[in-house]
């Protein structure tokens, strides 16, 4: 048995829903695969630590007769598990959704800190620039007419 088809199943057989053979195989492959056995073991603690902490709660009668009205009025369904429940179930795709979250991530700093440092180079341009022609007028605080300000709105 492979540990592929062995993990899919482990939640059917902590179950109890693998028919008798189907169950001694992944018994088998459980004692025989230490990772399998680890997924196997997490799986059982997750469960134990679900029942330790979960709240036995009694709704009120008519928020269960609200429940039901709302589902006699529901068309018939397909599958019961939604496209996010599917996607988050299939560790390949949560796996990539990660990577690319990450790859994405990285991409959008790199390019944050290539726009800051292409925003520095600009504006140390421009005081090199502002120095240069500051330095041939007497007053520094007065800005020659054939010096463009790119920071002022053309209207000022």
């Amino acid at each position: 048995m492979d540990c592929k088809r062995c993990c899919e199943d482990l939640t059917a057989y902590l179950d109890g829903e693998l028919p008798p053979a189907r169950a001694a195989e992944i018994a088998s492959h459980v004692r025989a695969c230490a990772p399998c056995g680890l997924e196997l073991k997490e799986l059982q603690e997750a469960g134990e630590f679900v029942r330790r902490h979960a709240v036995m709660l009694e709704p009120r009668p008519e928020i269960w007769n609200n429940l039901r009205a709302r589902i006699a009025l529901r068309p018939e369904a397909g599958p019961a598990r939604s496209w996010l429940a599917g996607w988050l179930w299939n560790r390949r795709l949560a796996a990539a959704g990660a990577a690319a979250a990450v790859i994405l991530g990285a991409w959008g700093y790199v390019a944050h800190r290539e726009s800051r440092r292409s925003l520095e180079r600009y504006m140390m341009e421009y005081i090199q620039q502002r120095e240069a022609v500051a330095g041939a007028v007497e007053n520094p605080f007065v800005v020659p007419p054939e010096f463009e300000n790119p920071f002022r709105p053309e209207e000022q």
